[in-house]
């Protein structure tokens, strides 16, 4: 990335030097560093990515400031933290995933109609798979190891467990 004058310069569009001289769009891309420097533009690396999810930028040293991840304060005054977000997200993703089985269970309550072996098994690992993954998000012990794991990069082992990645969820089609 190009600065000059403490202003980023955007490849692609016009800018104004410091002596008030007008450049064309082109102009970076056509000229080479002696010339860019020529006129106090510096080049400076761009600054590393990072996923906003479980970092808010950077301090001073240029580490990663991490987002809360444990619940602080209580009632209204709590603050919610990384794990309940994403142990709320695998409620919500396990709700999702049984509700297309749903209807077998009024069905049953209704009229008593038998509700599928298959079903009944689908839907138990549905749960099961549901409290494994909200138990590894909970035993994570810092943002590092909860981005590795909730992003699927398992780079971080949790201590407790072989797999440094969340069980899959399971597919109705391998129960039916």
């Amino acid at each position: 990335m190009f600065v000059l004058d403490g202003k980023q310069l955007v490849v692609g569009r016009p800018f104004t030097g410091t002596d008030g001289t007008q450049y064309p769009a082109n102009w970076l891309n056509l000229t080479t560093l002696a010339e860019k420097e020529a006129i106090g533009i510096t080049e400076v690396a761009d600054p590393v990515s990072y996923n906003t999810v479980f970092w808010d930028g950077y301090d001073d040293d240029n580490n990663l400031k991490p987002k809360l991840l444990d619940d602080v304060g209580v009632g209204a005054a709590k603050t919610t933290g990384l794990k309940t977000l994403f142990n709320n997200q695998q409620t919500d993703n396990s709700w999702t995933i049984l509700n297309g089985t749903d209807w077998y269970i009024t069905r049953n309550a209704e009229t008593g109609a038998v509700i599928p072996v298959g079903i009944t098994s689908f839907r138990a690992e549905v749960r099961s798979v549901c409290a494994e993954r909200q138990a590894m998000i909970s035993a994570t012990v810092d943002v590092g190891q909860l981005q590795s794991l909730v992003t699927g990069a398992g780079t971080s082992s949790i201590v407790g467990y072989t797999t440094t990645l969340l069980p899959n969820w399971p597919n109705l089609s391998d129960y039916t």
